[in-house]
């Protein structure tokens, strides 16, 4: 078993590889996102097993001597230095001195608490198309660790940012929540609360929406927006149904919804087919896939080769 080496970059309190070489530019504001060190270590980052390898069984020893090699490198590394975790995407610029990068937080313990391909793909989108957004009030839907919409924020292109999820998609005493997760996000990286939220939005009662940040006990969600985002949002086709009813209710008169998704995913063919009976119209966008050095997955490979699809949808006037 080979060893892989990483090293933490103080100004973040993040461990990433020594090997890491990101390079090109990007449009949106670097970022880097992070698992806590205990899941990482459960991810084995300090190992290179090959394939073979890492298919046969283990037994008690061998998993014994993998987990101290594990927590040794990690000790040698951090030495008394508090850390936040592990990297898990590094864009380009995260890690040059003059950067001050977004840094999100994930984990892998609920659906949207991790950060997904289509979200990235998005985020690209959008930064290449501005002006669709600017100086316009956006609503996000699914945000999960709220890469997109704190990325928004942060290089002030809407004139006011919603982000919301749900805090209903499981039951877990032991870790943090969903909203926890996306709350905690946006308090470590925003320096100004104005124009931007988040909101616990339960599509199937959306007059029940709360909002958790800022503290505003009697804010009211508002009724539309110029502009819904939201990516890989369709997975079941519950989500797709509830989806098409909440859509007409948040686009504002002449508003758009940008919906990307993994293509092959179950209620995608069942939103779309039930786009006319909600007074909706949609039709593909273009998007660009991102260049291989601007963008790495630092816990395996990621090719970005799943088949997307980008929905520009519209209400239809009643």
């Amino acid at each position: 078993m080979a060893t892989r080496f990483w090293k933490l970059v103080d100004g973040l309190s993040v461990l990433v590889p020594v090997d890491q070489n990101v390079q090109g530019d990007t449009l949106f504001p670097a970022f880097l996102t992070y698992c806590p060190t205990d899941e990482a270590l459960n991810l084995d980052p300090w190992s290179e097993r090959d394939e073979f390898a890492a298919m046969m069984p283990m037994g008690p020893a061998q998993a014994q001597a993998a987990k101290e090699i594990q927590m040794s490198a990690h000790a040698e590394a951090v030495g008394s230095k508090d850390v936040l975790g592990y990297a898990k995407w590094i864009s380009s610029g995260s890690l040059t001195p003059a950067a001050t990068p977004l840094l999100i937080k994930e984990c892998s313990s609920h659906t949207g608490s991790r950060v997904w391909e289509g979200a990235l793909l998005q985020l690209q989108w959008v930064f290449q198309n501005q002006q669709l957004m600017k100086d316009r009030s956006v609503l996000e839907l699914g945000a999960g660790c709220g890469i997109l919409g704190l990325s928004m924020a942060k290089a002030g292109i809407p004139r006011e940012v919603v982000i919301s999820d749900f805090d209903g998609h499981y039951v877990d005493a032991e870790t943090a929540s969903l909203m926890e997760l996306l709350t905690h996000n946006a308090k470590a990286n925003m320096v100004s609360t104005s124009g931007v939220s988040i909101w616990n939005l339960d599509w199937a009662r959306p007059a029940d929406a709360k909002c958790c940040w800022p503290p505003a006990a009697d804010a009211t969600l508002a009724q539309t927006y110029d502009v819904v985002l939201g990516s890989e949002l369709l997975y079941t086709t519950e989500g797709a149904a509830l989806l098409l009813q909440i859509l007409p209710k948040f686009l504002a008169d002449g508003g758009t919804c940008y919906l990307l998704n993994n293509a092959r995913r179950t209620g995608v063919a069942e939103f779309m087919a039930g786009c006319a009976g909600a007074h909706l119209t949609y039709s593909e966008v273009p998007f660009d896939k991102f260049p291989n050095e601007s963008l790495a997955y630092t816990m395996g490979e990621n090719t970005f080769d799943n088949t997307y699809i980008m929905l520009k949808i519209t209400h239809l006037a009643d």
